[in-house]
């Protein structure tokens, strides 16, 4: 039996959109070139990353930045689900 996971939905204070990103240091990101166009326009794959640090998860419109209660930028998953929950209404949806 599978487990039902709740699924949570991010509004920005500051816009109101809905799309969160997640802002990545320190990566390695390589990708497969399908494509060698004379013109130089490579045509690409999909990227691979490997390691990084999140800097920062922020409202990919506007690039409001996710803190918690000392203006510390969240840097881990837990601490902004409990952002969301705390500061964003919720329609809760079953996935």
């Amino acid at each position: 039996m599978s487990k039902k996971r709740t699924a949570l939905k991010f509004k920005c204070p500051n816009c109101d959109s809905e799309q969160l990103e997640s802002i990545e240091t320190n990566v390695v990101l390589s990708s497969e070139i399908a494509t060698l166009n004379e013109d130089g326009d490579f045509d690409y794959e999909s990227p691979l990353m490997d390691g990084g640090e999140i800097d920062r998860f922020q409202c990919f419109k506007c690039s409001y930045v996710l803190r918690d209660s000392d203006g510390k930028n969240l840097t881990n998953n837990e601490e902004v689900v409990e952002w969301v929950k705390k500061n964003c209404k919720q329609n809760l949806i079953e996935t």
